[in-house]
């Protein structure tokens, strides 16, 4: 490959990514730019005279805020440090672009407050090879800074209190859930008791459905169930445990353009301010379960190989976030906070937490992704409270196990959890339908 001039990273400081020093910088060179003070997306002043089109890259310096008050479409958007872009939570929005790159800015997009759309969408357009080998772009990327990402707070799953049936059209929840709307969608795992040499996935009982109405604890299908969905029975206290049902509408969702085509995945690192809730990621991912084919650079950063199936490239990644500095607020008083979000399709993992530490992650559900649902990475990650997370769905490869360590090519094989090392605390998580294990634990 030709050597061409690429822009990497730079922190305040000068400072680069240690380890992620060839992280291009995607928006190097703007073609508008948002004027100093705060604006409203739609008034072509904020943008110094016209209004940014879908082939503009727009760029929000320092002390630049602009207000999206109604659809947004560009190419690429880069928010500067001290830059800031904030979707109106009053507002039902449609945000899409190719990329959005936040160098120490800020993303405020929704509230737990309000159940209006707020939805992003990754465009699906080719990636740029010469420009992006690594191919980190067709995402949200947040380098330090804020990115705070919410949804209306709702009931994200639930346990149910009588076993469904075949032909029912309702389900028994144990307490009546909140925010449940007409439309939402829904998933029953498959709970028949299976030999290891049977599979689900010659004949899965697992059923999507769609809410017609919520009267109390009981839930309204708008179609009857297909399968009988029995409790299981604990053979010494014949304790019967019912299974429990997932919830994966957000008003807020995040979504690649195109399943088929390039999709969209997610990034925060660094310094990020992380707080995320009640947001759906839908066809997110584009790292596979196939084998890892990762650009590979040298030490100017000139790729001397260019992969197919780079890793990390999930639909959500927190990569060695290291919360706010000192001194600074934190969202709830931890480093990251991940909360009550659904995560509906990954060709890999639903999210990663890699070398992040002294986070809360609670009652967020996951379904259909192929490799893992719930990974946490490295082995360091220390402090983190993972509570009440559900997932159903883990696909996997039948050749589990570790496909060499010089690639760092793990959890491909099917399992709810992927955990390295024992620093974390776990408690009230559930799974259904892992095509491995519930989880695989290495210490």
């Amino acid at each position: 490959m030709p050597a061409i001039h690429r822009h990497f990273i730079a922190l305040q400081g000068g400072r680069h990514l240690h380890h992620d020093p060839f992280m291009p910088n995607l928006v190097p060179h703007g073609t508008i730019q948002s004027v100093p003070g705060s604006g409203s997306s739609s008034n072509p002043a904020t943008w110094g005279g016209r209004l940014p089109t879908t082939t503009d890259c727009a760029v929000i310096p320092a002390g630049s805020t602009v207000l999206v008050d109604r659809d947004f479409h560009v190419k690429r958007i880069k928010i500067e440090f001290g830059g800031s872009l904030r979707v109106l939570e009053d507002r039902n929005v449609i945000l899409a672009f190719e990329t959005l790159q936040s160098i120490e800015g800020s993303v405020e997009i929704g509230s737990i407050d309000t159940a209006i759309k707020h939805e992003v969408i990754i465009l699906d357009t080719p990636i740029d090879l010469d420009e992006d080998p690594a191919q980190y772009g067709h995402a949200l990327l947040c380098v330090g800074g804020r990115s705070i990402v919410k949804g209306f707070a709702k009931t994200t799953w639930s346990w149910l209190s009588v076993a469904p049936l075949a032909m029912q059209d309702y389900l028994e929840l144990t307490q009546a859930p909140t925010g449940w709307q007409r439309g939402d969608k829904i998933v029953i795992p498959d709970t028949r008791q299976l030999r290891r040499d049977q599979d689900y996935w010659a004949a899965p009982e697992w059923e999507e459905h769609y809410v017609e109405r919520v009267e109390g604890k009981r839930v309204f299908l708008q179609g009857p169930l297909l399968y009988n969905h029995f409790a299981g029975r604990d053979i010494k206290t014949g304790k019967l445990y019912y299974p429990f049902v997932e919830n994966l509408s957000r008003n807020t969702i995040i979504r690649s353009e195109n399943p088929v085509g390039v999709r969209g995945h997610t990034f925060c690192t660094d310094r990020c301010y992380v707080d995320w809730q009640y947001t759906a990621f839908i066809d997110m991912g584009r790292t596979t379960i196939e084998a890892l084919d990762t650009t590979e650079f040298d030490a100017e950063g000139e790729p001397t190989y260019v992969g197919g199936n780079t890793k990390a490239r999930y639909p959500g990644h927190l990569h060695m976030v290291s919360g706010p500095r000192p001194g600074e607020p934190t969202p709830e008083g931890y480093q990251f906070l991940v909360r009550g979000c659904a995560v509906d399709g990954s060709p890999k993992w639903a999210f990663s937490f890699h070398n992040a530490h002294f986070g809360l992650v609670e009652q967020n559900v996951g379904y259909n992704c192929d490799g893992a649902i719930w990974v946490v990475e490295q082995g360091n990650e220390t402090g983190n409270t993972f509570l009440e997370n559900a997932g159903i769905r883990s696909y996997g490869h039948l050749d589990a196990g570790d496909r060499g360590a010089d690639r760092i090519d793990f959890g491909h094989e099917g399992s709810i959890w992927w955990i390295a090392g024992l620093g974390n605390r776990f408690q009230s998580n559930v799974g259904a339908n892992a095509r491995a294990d519930f989880v695989n634990l290495y210490p």
